[in-house]
Order: C-alpha cells, then structure tokens, then sequence
C-alpha cells in the first residue's frame, strides 16, 4: 500500500469559542487525553509540538477534577514500529 501525503500551503483555522465554565454531568462525560506523549511534548521530541508543553498543567488539573468526580478518563497513543511507511512524511517517532 502506498501512502502520498500533499500538504497544504497554508490550513484555515476556524475561530473558537471558550468558555468561562462548563458544567457536564459525570456519567455522562469523559475525558479523553490523545498523544500527550514524550516525542510530540518534550524539547527533545522527534516531533515536538512547541505549544503543547503549556497544556500540562491545565491537562494535570482537569484530570484531578475528573477523577475527583469518577468522570471516565480514556488515553490515545500514537505507536509507530520500526521503517512505519508514516516515517516517510514524518520524522520517526513513537516507537
């Protein structure tokens, strides 16, 4: 299987609203947490994300609110394996 990736020059980005406060009900929320994973948060990541160092602390204090409140909370994981056909439009990563 052969993958082609064609970037974009540039990707529009919609304007998004914040709240101030929200208030959901425990059983039916969940926190999902997706890729909070060494390679795209730290400096020395293969595929550091410059901004998402300054996530942690507000991820840290969501999930104490979560877990204080038994909301379920649910972890992704990007996982690579040794020459990943994605190595050829990313830098490898997550192995």
């Amino acid at each position: 299987m052969s993958i082609e990736f064609i970037p974009r020059e540039t990707v529009e980005v919609p304007e998004i609203s914040f709240e101030d406060e929200m208030r959901l009900p425990a059983e039916n929320t969940a926190v999902i947490v997706v890729d909070m994973q060494n390679d795209f948060v730290k400096e020395e990541g293969n595929l550091v994300v410059p901004a998402a160092s300054e996530t942690i602390g507000s991820i840290q204090q969501l999930l104490e609110m979560a877990r204080a409140h038994d909301v379920r909370i649910a972890y992704t994981q990007d996982t690579q394996v040794e020459d990943d056909p994605e190595f050829e439009v990313w830098p490898q990563h997550c192995l």
